[in-house]
């Protein structure tokens, strides 16, 4: 298919000739053929030659030669850059040669030479004066895409020859500047008209040197007079594309040094890669390697040439097939576009020839002087009147040479116009002779059988190439394009009209033409016919006619007529009417031709061209139309693109200078006074744009779900408010066409979230904006999810467009909005800092982390012997003695004093001088003797440690270990060390304690995992290379099996499995001991020389290891440096090493609980005061800890102490405090009152209200609430809510933040109070003391109904188990049934005297275990609910009980973000598998959610089987608070106990020392992964939350896409990949997808960089299952490569019916291993990866590689 290009501007810009086929071309690492052109306007000048500097011996050598200016500065220019460019480049380039052209005005030497193919529209460089002396600022004619060639680079005359513009640098310099343009397509790092931007570092800028820059006050940025000065002395050496004027500067920015947030268009262009990067993916890169051992390169050598006269002959064909033809035969048309060509177009003083051929070839003409009128005659008279014969294509070419030497002329430069519409099957049998002709050739395709080697012709001559078919003007305007090529404009013929017209018979037409100022020398207006010439009437704009006989018609038949308009054509609008006195319908077309006005005013140009000469589909093209005068740009014109395809279809496209898709100009940058527009009046043009081809392409022209939309390149975005304002040009539905489907706007407070994760950014709720047709500006504001009210808060933005068929567009870019706070208003402003619910008391103070709490475990015995065996840090220990003679800790005090202090060392160090360990709190428990050192905790305690000490629960080893389970990113929940890790030396395959201790911290403050992985100790790379699983893979060693028997062990290399091409499980990496690589922490501490993370650069991304799946494959280091610590710590400049930390030594202390209620009159609704008198009873009775001390306030308006504190011994004790429970509800509501009084009732009874508890339950609004935040801040109390009802204080959570405590919400559910109060349980870490929920169930009984139910009760729990029954309107009859038959009645149920409709039952001693059951009858002539809630304790303190707790991903929600619901079952510190959790969500009207949580790995759970219960949570139903509660339960023995934990530090096995393998102790053994577990159930309440901005009812669209696919696998079978994976929903992890897209790639960042141009499976069979379900999909790759293993990877995306799409999948890697034929058993590596040779026997292999 070879379509043709026509472009018709009505109202334009300007446009020079575009520069294609450049000779350039690389030769061992030498640029050759390098062409800089003079323009002919440029005036010749001798005195120059002396103003010139011209460079050392490189002058003195062509002194002879070179007399005028020009010639002078190139050769001190080139030689300067090829110099300067070698050193940018690494040694790769220089310049081998250059050709400087002269044009034909300037007089002849000589030592000129003929050129050969060079010509000035060819020129890499080109030098002419500026057009109306804009300026004299060099730059690069550049508009493709990043990484495609520029056209030319243009210097004036004065920027060469004057020295006072060394503002630029030396020219050398600014030479290399351009070439990278130019040659590797990269853009500018700087931005004239945005010369500052907002980050997070500060820089000084001063203002013309005499004050410094004022900030605007409305932006924040610097006011528009602010300039960057640099210092002139420097120290780094980047970059070129930023300041080459620099004298350090001698490098380009590479990946490393690059600025990503800059807003120039280097980071715009080319998705903010460095312009190192854009130079290394090169063709001239990649063929090229350093010049070892060369300092510099070769001086380049000079040609001097000087153009010559144009030389063309026409070769035309008259082939038996040119009869043909539907609009007057191809032979007409040829002759009417060749006469057209030789009157209109060659510029006079030409020589011009003619040859015409069949299957043989005549000379018509030899060449002839094209001087006036009689010239072009004799040879047009000369063109054919018939076509017969065959078609011979080099018989017509030989003889075109043949017409050019026979006139003394060389086919060097000269140009063949190669006309034909035949096949010619001989063609190629003349490549050799027209390659070394040296001649030029342009081919016109006429036809679609025309020769499809054609345009090879064109191709290796540096030709044009045109396509002509059905358009009647095709040929016409073929010709027309083939111009002048010398640059002088004043001879360019220009097209102002060519049309063609169908008229009917006895029709009429009428149309317009444009003639401008800047045209109307030598004007034609010519008509032709297809059947009876038609009457012409034309006016010129002041009114003048010309008619029929004005015009001449040609005397050879060939229907065509024309007039040449006397002198210079009137300016303004001429008018012509045709009238067809044919009685049939035929063709006319209008062709106006022009030149230039005057020489030195330069016309209105266009040219225009596609993005290539071949396309294979579906890759789209581009097209490219340049609007110009002189070399300024013509801006606001309407064009219009006609592209034809052999069949004659044709397609219009208007074309858009917009900044939107593909497209932008690197214009020049002068200074100029005003603004830099300029009017121009109304013109037109027309210009032809050649052919291309397509092959691939479907022949019924349909492209349905091909094309995505275009990317957005031009997003802007700005704070209005506190709203941010977005604007973009609207991409299409297919590309630039059409209207997209929708868009995904996603936001971050990190660019490189949007650069490199998209997909996990924020999403902004888009669910009103609708997508406008291409092309239209799209407005769009939202307000962000946080809004940090400080100076400089900064928020990314991109944008992704989808059509219908769910395609998706680039990600946009990136727009950055700043939100400016003016100081003084920054003073009036705080920022209130809300916690997690396990409120980790650790913060950053000036680079030391200050409230890090070290808990011990009450199980742990105290031990006096430990303090000698521990070897504590000697100077540290002294100094602690020195201050305290008396002191005598336990045995854990100085291990700390050591580990941390060590740690705190390491952790400096590691953190590139950021963080340290400022102080530390030791918190040893009750069970503990008291000493006088130890001072009491504020709010530290157990369950808020950030390290906790206990044994392991089933002695399953002394491995420590961080309980991490949530995102990458996020904080863990507590490091756990047991007493025998800290107190053993024998551990010390750890390494030093303080290491490890680092390692842990890495995981539980900043979220990164583990870069090992025990699983997959090793893995095949990319490069078909066995590796160990390790960051980095710097770190050496050697695979070894150590076998022991009878005391004897032997260590000999690994074997390969047959199957897998793995090693066998038994082999073990053994690390050298002496290493020189510093990383990585998070894999192996232990080594010495490990003192660093893992970064970008040394990252490991293909180990499958639980960072890169979980962190998609970013470093530990880049997600420490996004962390908030991160962000708000600079490095310690000037310090060596840290001060130690300071150490705290505190005791637990019994606990003081104040309950503050609420008696308020709103209580009386939904019987409030009854429900919470219930819960309350329950919570004395059978939650709150014996020997805990407990007090009494309830508020309304006022507050009153109800009880002092009461220590709880035994059951006596709680009636003392139910008593007073309030029996009546009136009056306001003073939240303060209740708090100050709880205050009082804790220091009367002689506690200090530090670290005691406050129990606060209200359904009440206090605007006076804050009024007592200072004192609450002050008190060290942790304060507990429960919000009852909608319309509790919103305020109220701010009191839990702010002290750590608890959150709740209880609305209509008749447990949620109950619930509540069961949350608030022991914080001690005496699993024993806990209360645990087994059952909480309401339920509504009609009247005169019964309802059963039962509970089990597991073997872990049965001491003080409570059944407690509540009524709403009468008690019913209770039935209770224990396991063994034993049944208790309603009366054995204990009734509270205080009408609270409530009755408990407390079993006596160890309840019975199994499943009890229980039914209960309303006896009530009325329905009535009832609730049934079942309260134990663990059955012994030596085991721990099962357990549940739950919570949500964080406390407060932004609709649309999703939260995530988590729970975690355990026993002791081992999780529990297998169970069903069921999550139940409330809101505030009681709108309930079911969520079934799971453990399986996919979706929010981040790893499977690790005991961690999660899901998505999406269904929002308006704003305001919602509850969590869980239920677990363990059915028909699927329960089982893991002992595996994840996120631990590495066990080193053994290591390597002078060659020596030395093993270490082997880890414990365990017998069995799992431990079965009997049939249990807990509930759990989680809390509450808060949600705003969401619909009020419920989520109106799907505004969420599947979740991301997390464990796919792959596997070979036989030549198929078997795939399975867990299906994602069709929001997030609830319902079905509607399709997926799988992708896969040989190589592993096409997949991870590049997801969506990877080859795309065929998944057409492929119906996406319910959520949740397992996935299988067998396909067969494209390509199986046999000889050697073969290696795919594979990902894959889900999408909804919403056309939302998943983030990519985890990267599957399929290996088809095929083993040696010889034994494996010799094979090993003496390394920590060896190569894979294969061959013979096929079998497969899989792995999951993140």
């Amino acid at each position: 298919m070879v379509p043709g290009l026509k472009v018709l501007l009505l109202l334009s810009l300007h446009l020079l000739q575009e520069v294609k086929s450049s000779m350039v071309h690389l030769n061992n690492n030498g640029y050759e053929g390098v062409v800089v052109a003079i323009n002919p306007s440029v005036p010749e000048d001798e005195r120059l030659i002396q103003s010139i500097k011209v460079h050392m011996l490189m002058l003195i050598l062509l002194r002879d030669i070179v007399t005028t200016k020009h010639f002078s500065f190139c050769q001190e220019m080139v030689t300067q850059a090829s110099t300067y460019l070698f050193e940018a480049s690494k040694r790769r380039f220089y310049f081998r040669n250059v050709s400087i052209l002269v044009p034909t005005t300037w007089k002849s030497k000589p030592k000129y030479l003929m050129p050969k193919r060079e010509s000035y529209d060819k020129a890499d460089v080109i030098v002419a004066d500026p057009y109306l002396k804009y300026g004299d600022d060099p730059y690069t004619l550049q508009y493709g895409q990043c990484g495609d060639r520029g056209q030319y680079i243009h210097f004036t005359p004065n920027f060469l020859l004057t020295d006072n513009l060394r503002i630029y640098g030396p020219r050398g310099r600014v030479f290399v500047h351009e070439w990278a343009h130019l040659q590797w397509g990269v853009f500018d790092e700087y931005n004239t008209d945005q010369p500052f931007y907002m980050s997070g570092k500060n820089g000084k800028n001063v203002l013309e040197a005499t004050r410094r820059c004022r900030r605007d006050s409305k932006t924040g940025l610097f006011e528009p007079k602010c300039t960057f000065i640099p210092d002139k002395s420097q120290t780094v050496k980047d970059s070129i594309m930023f300041m080459q004027s620099l004298d350090s500067v001698v490098e380009f920015c590479t990946e490393k040094t690059h600025n990503t947030e800059a807003p120039n268009l280097q980071n715009k262009m080319c998705n903010r890669r460095s312009t190192w990067d854009v130079i290394k993916e090169s063709a001239d890169f990649q063929n090229a390697s350093p010049m070892e051992g060369v300092e510099a390169p070769p001086p380049p050598t000079f040609s001097l040439l000087k153009s010559k006269q144009r030389v063309v002959c026409l070769v035309l064909d008259k082939s038996g097939s040119m009869s043909l033809g539907n609009n007057g035969t191809r032979l007409i048309r040829m002759n009417q576009a060749a006469e057209l060509y030789l009157i209109q177009i060659v510029e006079k003083g030409s020589l011009v020839g003619m040859v015409t051929f069949d299957s043989t070839a005549t000379i018509q003409n030899n060449l002839i002087r094209m001087i006036n009128e009689s010239s072009y005659l004799e040879i047009s008279a000369n063109l054919p009147r018939e076509a017969s014969g065959g078609t011979s294509i080099c018989n017509g070419l030989r003889k075109g040479f043949e017409a050019i030497t026979s006139s003394n002329q060389t086919t060097s430069g000269s140009e063949i116009v190669l006309l034909t519409d035949g096949e010619d099957s001989q063609i190629r049998s003349c490549f050799e002779e027209v390659k070394h002709s040296g001649a030029i050739i342009h081919t016109i395709a006429l036809g679609p059988d025309a020769a499809q080697e054609l345009e090879s012709l064109s191709s290796m001559t540096g030709g044009l190439r045109y396509f002509a078919n059905e358009d009647i003007n095709g040929l016409i305007d073929a010709f027309s394009g083939i111009s002048s090529r010398s640059g002088n404009i004043a001879q360019q013929a220009l097209q102002l009209e060519s049309k063609a017209l169908t008229i009917a018979g006895k029709g009429q037409i009428d149309g317009t033409v444009l003639v401008d100022s800047t045209v109307g020398n030598d004007t034609f207006f010519v008509v032709t016919w297809t059947a009876q010439k038609p009457d012409i009437i034309l006016h010129d704009p002041k009114g003048k006619k010309y008619i029929t006989s004005d015009f001449r018609e040609d005397k050879l038949n060939i229907y065509s007529a024309r007039l040449r308009i006397p002198g210079i054509a009137e300016t303004g609008t001429w008018t012509y009417s045709l009238s067809n006195n044919n009685v049939i319908s035929q063709s006319l077309t209008v062709t106006v031709t022009t030149r230039a006005r005057s020489p030195t005013m330069l016309p209105v140009i266009t040219t225009a061209h596609m993005s290539q000469d071949t396309a294979r589909y579906p890759s789209p093209m581009i097209v490219y139309a340049r609007v110009s005068q002189g070399f300024l740009p013509v801006l606001g014109a309407n064009v219009t693109a006609v592209i034809e395809a052999k069949d004659g279809h044709q397609v219009t496209l208007e074309l858009w200078d917009n900044g939107a898709g593909q497209i932008t100009l690197n214009p020049p940058r002068p200074e100029v006074p005003e603004a830099t527009d300029a009017p121009v009046e109304d013109f037109s043009r027309v210009a032809s744009g050649g052919s291309f081809t397509v092959s691939g392409a479907p022949p019924d022209g349909n492209h349905a779900n091909v094309f995505p939309p275009s990317k957005v390149t031009d997003l802007e975005a700005k704070f209005e408010g506190d709203h941010i304002h977005l604007t973009w040009t609207a991409p299409g539905k297919v590309l630039d066409k059409g209207k997209a489907y929708r868009y995904i706007i996603r936001m971050s407070q990190h660019s490189q979230d949007l650069q490199e994760h998209f997909n996990n950014a924020t999403l902004v709720n888009t669910a009103s904006l609708m997508p406008k047709e291409a092309g239209s500006k799209e407005d769009f504001e939202f307000k962000p999810e946080t809004l940090k009210i400080e100076s400089g808060t900064k928020f990314y933005v991109a944008i992704q467009a989808s059509n219908e068929a769910d395609l998706t567009s680039e990600v946009s870019n990136i727009a950055q909005a700043v939100k400016f706070i003016p100081p003084q208003v920054l003073l009036l402003l705080s920022l209130h800092l809300l916690q997690e619910a396990k409120s980790s008391m650790v913060h950053l103070n000036n680079n030391g982390y200050e409230g890090v709490v070290v808990a011990i475990n009450p199980s742990v015995p105290e031990d006096e012997r430990l303090i000698q065996s521990i070897k504590v840090r000697r100077v540290l220990l002294a100094a602690y003695l020195h201050v305290s003679n008396s002191f005598s800790p336990g045995r854990f005090d100085c291990v700390y004093l050591e580990m941390i202090t060590q740690a705190s060392t390491y952790l400096f160090e590691a953190s590139k001088g950021r963080f340290y360990f400022r102080n530390v709190s030791i918190l040893v428990p009750m069970t503990w003797k008291s000493k006088s050192q130890y001072s009491m905790p504020k709010r530290e305690s157990y369950d808020k440690a950030d390290v906790i000490v206990a044994d392991p629960y089933l002695k399953y080893g002394d491995e420590p270990y961080t309980l991490h389970y949530r995102q990458c990113g996020d904080r863990g929940q507590y490091i756990h060390f047991t007493p025998n890790f800290l107190l053993t030396d024998n551990l010390l395959m750890y390494g030093p304690r303080g290491r490890v201790f680092v390692h842990e911290w890495a995981h539980l403050r900043w979220g990164v995992f583990d870069e090992y992985n025990t699983d997959r100790p090793f893995y095949m790379s990319g490069k078909n290379v066995l590796e160990a699983t390790r960051c980095s893979t710097g770190i050496n060693g050697k695979n070894v099996v150590n076998e022991c028997q009878r005391g004897s062990c032997v260590t000999r290399k690994c074997r390969r499995d047959s199957k897998t091409g793995l090693y066998e499980p038994k082999c073990k990496f053994i690390p050298n001991k002496s290493q020189t690589v510093p990383e990585s922490i998070m894999f192996m501490q232990n080594l010495s020389s490990v003192v660093e993370f893992c970064t970008e650069k040394t990252h490991n991304t293909e180990a499958p290891n639980l960072q890169n799946k979980l962190c998609d494959h970013r470093s530990t280091w880049d997600i420490i440096k996004k962390s908030a610590d991160f962000q708000n710590a600079s490095p310690m400049e000037g310090v060596e090493a840290p001060p130690p930390p300071t150490f705290s030594l505190l005791k637990s202390k019994q606990r003081v609980v104040c309950l503050v209620l609420d008696k308020s009159e709103s209580m009386n609704k939904d019987n409030r005061l009854i429900r919470m008198n219930q819960a309350a009873e329950l919570y004395l009775t059978q939650i709150v800890e014996k020997k805990s001390m407990v007090g009494l306030v309830t508020f309304d308006q006022k507050a009153k102490i109800q009880n002092y504190l009461t220590k709880i011994i035994d059951s006596s004790d709680y009636p003392k405090i139910t008593a007073n429970l309030p029996q009546q509800a009136s009056n306001g509501t003073s939240i303060c009152s209740g708090i100050e009084a709880g205050f009082q009732v804790i220091t009367s009874s002689r506690q200090s209200t530090s670290g005691s508890e406050i129990i606060l339950l209200t359904d009440g609004e206090d605007d006076k609430i804050s009024s007592c935040f200072g004192a609450v801040k002050h008190s060290g109390a942790v304060i507990h809510t429960i919000a009852v009802g909608s319309k509790a204080e919103k305020e109220l959570e701010t009191l839990s933040t702010m002290t750590g405590g608890l959150r709740f919400y209880a609305n209509k559910d008749l447990t949620s109070l109950m619930d509540a109060f069961s949350g608030i349980s022991s914080s001690s870490g005496s699993a024993s003391q806990r209360a645990l929920q087994l059952e909480s169930i309401a339920l509504p009984v009609p009247a005169r109904q019964q309802i059963k139910g039962s509970v089990l009760m597991d073997s872990t729990v049965g001491s003080d188990t409570f059944f407690v029954v509540t009524w709403t309107a009468q008690k019913p009859e209770i039935v209770l049934q224990d396991p063994k038959g034993k049944t208790y009645r309603g009366s054995d149920f204990k009734d509270d005297t205080l009408n609270m409709r409530s009755a408990r039952l407390q079993i006596p001693g160890i309840a019975e275990t199994g499943t009890w059951t229980y039914s209960l009858l309303n006896n009530n002539v009325i329905s009535q609910s009832l609730t049934v809630t079942v309260i134990t304790r663990a059955r012994s303190p030596t085991t721990p009980p099962i357990s549940a707790t739950a919570h949500m991903s964080q406390d407060t929600a932004r609709y649309p973000s999703p939260m995530i619901v988590y729970t975690r079952v355990s026993q002791g510190f081992l999780p529990v598998l297998g169970a069903n959790v069921t999550a139940f969500i409330e809101d505030e009207d009681g709108h309930q959610v079911t969520l079934e949580l799971w453990d399986n790995g996919a979706g929010a759970d981040t790893v499977q089987n690790d005991g961690i219960y999660t899901r998505y949570f999406t269904d929002y139903h308006g704003n305001g608070r919602y509850s969590l509660k869980v239920n677990v339960q363990a059915r028909r023995n699927t329960a089982r106990l893991s002992l595996r934990q994840q996120s631990k530090s590495f066990y080193m096995p053994g290591y390597i020392e002078d060659g020596k393998i030395i093993m270490n102790p082997p880890r414990p053994e365990i017998r069995e992964a799992d431990a079965p577990v009997e049939d249990f159930s807990r509930v759990a309440s989680g809390g509450s939350f808060t949600v705003s901005g969401a619909p009020p009812g419920g989520s109106p669209a799907n505004v969420f896409p599947p979740s991301k696919v997390t464990d796919l696998e792959a596997q070979f079978e036989g030549d198929h990949i078997h795939l399975t994976w867990t299906a994602p929903g069709k929001s997030l992890d609830k319902g079905k997808a509607r399709r997926y897209v799988i992708r896969m790639s040989q190589h592993f960042r096409d997949l991870q960089k590049d997801f969506s141009n990877a080859t795309l499976v065929n998944t057409a069979g492929l119906i996406p299952r319910e959520a949740g379900s397992k996935e299988n999909f067998e396909f067969k790759p494209e390509t199986l490569k046999t000889g050697k293993s073969t290696m795919f990877y594979i990902a894959i995306q889900a999408v909804n019916d919403a056309g939302f799409t998943s983030v990519n999948s985890n990267i599957a890697q399929a290996v088809k291993f095929i083993p040696p034929e010889h034994s494996v058993s010799a094979l090993g590596s003496n390394i920590s990866a060896i190569p894979l040779t294969v061959w013979g026997l096929t079998v497969v292999f899989k792995y999951i590689l993140n």
